[in-house]
């Protein structure tokens, strides 16, 4: 019979309870965690447990607790609305506990945050310089081969057996070799996401009082004092200096320094030049900037099969830090045990820890801002997208905090790349336009042929 299996939809509530439920009785199955190399990747307790966490975060999160905004009017038959009406503060204390419980047990079970304790290359004659070595802790955290700070990964992600697919769309092609068949430069970080990374004083830029961020477009000379991180006496923008290494481990720019292909090249990014665009070739960084984070800094562009195949990282025990922060900051409000969490993951990128960063009236500009809930709640999310930039997280968690309209709704800017002389690439320009209709666009539409399997799918809302 047909009609036995043209089922009809639950609501949030019941799909978020049947979710946790199926975990915790998955949890009492599972081996403890899974170490063999032949199996690295299976679900285990620890991956289970760290799912869980995430699965109560989003079901406490503004777009589906309480959502009476955007879902007064998406009601069933019956009349019960598919998103519950009234907010319930329970739900964060809910996912508080079981992140809580995630991380004991995943730090029981040999999961700690990476740093790097390999010998440096050859080239890194400044190591010992506390902001390089923060640069190689979070860019090997995620590029490093099955790291303890890896909870959840996957060697295959997209699709095939080879890793190169992300990396080839992220690397800077090298001038010197005559074929780049894995070097693509596809993925651009945007002007409007560059400017999100803190200043060396672990502040947002608009928000560091010692940052001239008025003038962050302007054009100036790189001296000593930034000597480690882009090349003396060169011009670059303001924006690109006197940020945190967390910046510098992911964005490469123009008169930086990019660590690829097991070298450290001097960058030259202006039209024509040898890491800028050549010609009317369709292999350029639209924005000006390169990534770094995603590419492991051996990996070689010239052939496939150089390309380091490290797992993509699903869950991470830096997630379950932001995830605690944030759920307790919600449920409880401030205090140290959240800002403890932060620091955990500041500390590894050599950033300044949450109370000294936010507490120095000489460079806060809301001195104290980590006290109330409300500065806490920003600081959390501006954490949580640096610390897992690149990493997939993005737009789940936008949509899931109701922010679509202020993060999507602006024309990704970029560098004028088809420039010859600076005064002229360093001219804002608009890459690309971005829509995002708000409520609309918060869930996709169910397809027709969906639909027309099982007529008792209710489309989604304003399609």
């Amino acid at each position: 019979d047909d009609n036995a299996v043209r089922v009809s939809r639950n609501t949030i509530d019941e799909c978020f309870t049947y979710i946790v439920e199926t975990i915790d009785k998955a949890i009492l199955k599972l081996p403890t965690r899974v170490t063999s190399n032949n199996d690295l990747g299976r679900v285990d307790q620890v991956i289970a447990k760290a799912l869980k966490s995430r699965v109560l975060l989003f079901s406490a999160s503004p777009f589906f607790n309480g959502n009476s905004e955007f879902y007064a009017d998406f009601i069933n038959d019956a009349g019960i609305h598919y998103f519950n009406q009234s907010y319930d503060e329970n739900k964060w204390i809910l996912a508080a506990e079981a992140t809580r419980e995630a991380i004991d047990f995943a730090i029981a079970n040999g999961s700690q945050i990476y740093y790097y304790n390999e010998t440096p290359p050859a080239f890194e004659t400044n190591f010992s310089n506390p902001g390089i070595q923060s640069q190689y802790n979070y860019r090997y955290a995620t590029t490093d081969l099955w790291t303890n700070e890896l909870i959840w990964g996957n060697s295959k992600p997209v699709g095939g057996s080879e890793w190169w697919r992300m990396q080839a769309g992220v690397m800077i092609k090298s001038p010197t070799v005559s074929s780049n068949e894995a070097a693509w430069q596809w993925i651009a970080p945007s002007i409007n996401f560059v400017e999100e990374y803190y200043t060396k004083n672990g502040l947002p830029i608009d928000e560091d009082l010692t940052f001239d961020y008025e003038n962050r477009y302007d054009l100036t000379t790189i001296f000593f004092n930034n000597a480690d991180y882009a090349q003396p006496f060169q011009k670059t923008a303001k924006l690109n200096l006197d940020r945190s290494p967390r910046f510098y481990a992911s964005i490469a720019f123009d008169r930086g320094y990019g660590r690829t292909w097991g070298e450290l090249w001097e960058l030259q990014m202006r039209s024509g030049e040898d890491h800028g665009r050549q010609a009317n070739t369709n292999d350029y960084l639209t924005s000006g900037y390169a990534l770094l984070k995603l590419a492991h800094q051996d990996s070689e562009g010239d052939a496939y099969n150089k390309v380091i195949n490290y797992p993509w990282p699903i869950i991470k025990l830096s997630e379950l830090y932001l995830n605690f922060a944030e759920a307790s900051n919600e449920a409880y409000g401030p205090s140290q045990e959240i800002y403890d969490a932060l620091n955990v993951i500041r500390a590894r990128s050599g950033i300044p820890n949450v109370e000294d960063a936010w507490s120095d009236a000489s460079k806060a500009a809301t001195p104290n801002k980590h006290t109330n809930k409300e500065g806490l709640r920003s600081i959390i999310k501006r954490e949580r997208a640096l610390e897992l930039a690149f990493e997939g997280h993005r737009y789940n968690d936008i949509r899931r905090w109701k922010e679509a309209d202020e993060k999507f709704n602006t024309n990704i800017l970029g560098w004028s790349v088809n420039n010859v002389k600076d005064d002229d690439y360093y001219t804002l320009e608009t890459v690309s336009e971005r829509i995002f209709v708000t409520p609309r666009d918060y869930l996709h539409p169910i397809s027709f042929q969906e639909r027309s399997i099982n007529p008792n799918i209710t489309q989604n809302p304003y399609w």
